[in-house]
């Protein structure tokens, strides 16, 4: 479940999944009209609330399972009703046939591609407001997120999180008789790590780290944007920390032993070794989805995804998934008072222990993490590091976001093959991504 899921982020796998958090005070969480653990009341009229998720994979009994259930049991009045992502039942379909989305939820990767494109959003402000909603009970960054989307106002609430990790393999490091990895590592000592732990043994080739470049650059501990808000020009060859943060992880794709070609350097090889054929020794990568649910999983564990020694303490950034009230809706109070409800102590409390890392910046809440999920009894893992104590700051999208992402993303198959240097492969990826932007501005003039 958790390779397929890897498949397709970013996306609700992070929802499905765990879906990637944070820790902290219970700041507002004290009296009911800050909105600590009580959603607001609405009138109590019965209301049928249509929702929608932007990603594949979610089902309707999912969505029951994992939200439509706990909103019937609180409002007896509301039904909630999903329509899951296939073939017809696409946002443009559902949009070109007059249907209307009370509630879209999505990854944070997914909200300038789907909400904002189809003008789906509605400035949540003022119910936020009237009903004294403490915002600051959620985990600090996943609010800053979403005001950097909405300029200032919020569009939707952060009802789960994820961020980035490293997992390790315990059999491997026992195999060959080395010590585990450890919270607090740097990507150096890392790297020697991994150089240790990359060797043949009994014809077999044996990797030290493999990774998801992708998602490392999109939670990238530099706050590094693909593209500059403010120019809307790719940041990769104009800001020098690219070329650092980019040369952090060429390196051990070019430990001997460790090399890549064209096929395994594609995400789903570098997951596909770790999780099934077991003969990597280190994996980094999002930190929502559940690798111990998939059978014979016992060899994993997890520390914190490791920091470069010019920041030390600082994490990854967050990649929550917020629930929004669309601009279509004619029930946006009652949406409101649902995904209130979504993110409130009572709700968050029983998805940690089931095993859903959650927004909230409540300890208890996270402490509670998995206590309840068949995967962890028994096990002494170690969860905490899921999420870093410090989150990175966020970077800001744009809706240029996912053009960027894959220029880089092609560059990056060239750099490790070695066809093109960090230089010239930054350089040409913000190349790249700049003319379609252009070429995309070009068409929205028309």
């Amino acid at each position: 479940m958790f390779k397929r899921s890897l498949a397709v982020l970013p996306s609700l796998v992070i929802a499905t999944l765990m879906a990637a958090c944070s820790t902290g005070g219970t700041k507002g969480a004290d009296t009911e009209p800050r909105g600590g653990s009580q959603p607001p009341k609405a009138q109590a009229e019965p209301v049928t609330l249509q929702f929608y998720h932007t990603s594949t994979g979610v089902t309707v009994d999912k969505f029951m399972e994992d939200y439509g259930n706990a909103i019937k049991k609180k409002f007896p009045h509301v039904t909630p009703v999903f329509t899951p992502l296939e073939k017809g039942n696409t946002l443009p379909d559902m949009i070109a046939a007059g249907k209307t989305i009370d509630i879209l939820w999505s990854s944070i990767g997914h909200l300038h591609g789907n909400l904002l494109e189809y003008g789906l959003q509605y400035d949540i402000s003022e119910l936020v407001k009237k009903y004294k909603y403490d915002l600051n009970r959620f985990e600090p960054t996943s609010i800053e997120m979403m005001r950097q989307a909405a300029n200032g106002g919020i569009y939707g609430l952060p009802i789960g999180n994820s961020s980035a990790a490293m997992f390790y393999n315990k059999d491997l490091f026992d195999k060959f008789g080395v010590a585990y990895p450890k919270d607090g590592m740097t990507w150096d000592e890392t790297y020697e790590l991994a150089k240790r732990m990359t060797r043949t043994e009994g014809g077999k080739q044996y990797r030290g780290m493999t990774f998801s470049f992708q998602h490392m650059a999109l939670l990238n501990p530099f706050s590094l944007p693909h593209v500059d808000p403010t120019t809307d020009k790719a940041t990769f060859s104009s800001d020098a920390k690219w070329a650092r943060f980019t040369e952090n992880y060429l390196r051990f794709n070019r430990i001997p032993g460790n090399e890549v070609d064209a096929k395994q350097m594609l995400l789903a090889y570098q997951s596909a070794v770790f999780f099934d054929e077991k003969i990597s020794a280190m994996h980094a990568t999002l930190s929502g989805g559940n690798p111990w649910a998939a059978p014979n999983m016992d060899m994993i564990d997890v520390v914190t995804l490791p920091t470069f020694k010019e920041l030390p303490g600082v994490g990854p950034q967050g990649y929550p998934y917020y629930f929004y009230v669309t601009s279509m809706s004619k029930h946006k109070e009652q949406s409101f008072e649902v995904i209130a409800y979504l993110g409130s102590d009572e709700f968050q409390m029983e998805r940690s222990k089931k095993g859903f890392i959650s927004s909230l910046d409540n300890p208890d809440v996270h402490k509670a993490f998995g206590t309840e999920s068949p995967y962890f009894q028994g096990k002494k893992l170690n969860l905490k590091a899921l999420v870093p104590e410090k989150l990175a700051k966020p970077a800001p999208k744009t809706k240029y976001q996912s053009i960027a992402d894959a220029k880089l993303l092609a560059s990056w198959y060239e750099m490790v093959q070695g066809k093109k240097d960090i230089n010239t492969g930054l350089g040409q990826a913000a190349e790249a991504t700049d003319k379609v932007i252009e070429t995309e501005k070009g068409k929205a003039k028309k």
